[in-house]
């Protein structure tokens, strides 16, 4: 037999990750295992996080510490960036009570690889989004890409080029070059509340509706200064 023509099958490593864009109309997209796969966002907070529960289980049992590229939201005026805001708070709470390396992407970023066509300033416009879609089925021709997958698609697609993927790799491993967890910021979300309480979030959304525990609203998102989350607990201690 010569050697020279034999073939070896040589098996490719390649790190689990995950990439979402974030709202309730947005979507998260997923590579294990050399498989994509997407879906649209959970309708359900409790639904979101068993997702994510699920992909953190999956990634940590092969040995990877689970990676997602997370599009950052700016906070726009009126109820509908409201509520995004508070979807995106939730969501980046829950990624980092659960264990995620969190690397935080502006939209700029990820839509270089659209190329010159596609601009910020059309960013809301719905022929963007159906060109997104378009741009996202041709690079996947396996998937059936829906208007609320095709972001978070090209948002993985643009993190899985080798030479950006080092850069998120690394980000994600070095936590002081991580722009997302802030240990010492004063506020703290619902989720990151209910895992510090070690409550569900429900219990977190009861307080509040009974005025247990002062709740602070920016821009419609809900936070809680760390001071009164203290002041909160070292008084539950005392009653006890």
């Amino acid at each position: 037999m010569n050697n020279e023509s034999e073939t070896k099958a040589v098996e490719v490593k390649e790190e689990p990750l995950l990439a979402i864009h974030p709202g309730k109309s947005g979507g998260v997209a997923l590579r294990v295992c050399g498989i994509t796969g997407a879906r649209a966002m959970p309708a359900t907070e409790p639904e979101l996080v068993r997702l994510l529960a699920g992909f953190k289980w999956s990634v940590t049992t092969s040995g990877y510490v689970p990676v997602c590229v997370l599009e950052r939201v700016e906070e726009f005026a009126g109820p509908a960036g409201g509520e995004l805001a508070e979807h995106y708070g939730f969501l980046k709470g829950a990624l980092q009570a659960l264990g995620f390396k969190v690397v935080l992407v502006e939209p700029e970023e990820w839509q270089t690889l659209l190329g010159s066509g596609t601009t910020v300033s059309d960013i809301h416009s719905g022929a963007r989004k159906w060109k997104l879609k378009a741009e996202a089925q041709r690079r996947f021709p396996h998937l059936t890409v829906a208007p609320e997958t095709a972001e978070a698609l090209l948002m993985l697609d643009w993190a899985m080029d080798p030479t950006r993927k080092a850069r998120l790799a690394a980000a994600a491993g070095d936590t002081t070059s991580n722009p997302d967890p802030h240990p010492e910021q004063p506020c703290v979300t619902r989720f990151e509340l209910a895992q510090l309480m070690q409550v569900s979030v429900r219990t977190v959304d009861r307080m509040i509706a009974a005025g247990e525990i002062p709740v602070r609203r920016v821009r419609g998102q809900v936070r809680f200064l760390r001071s009164d989350v203290e002041e909160y607990l070292t008084g539950a201690k005392l009653k006890s």
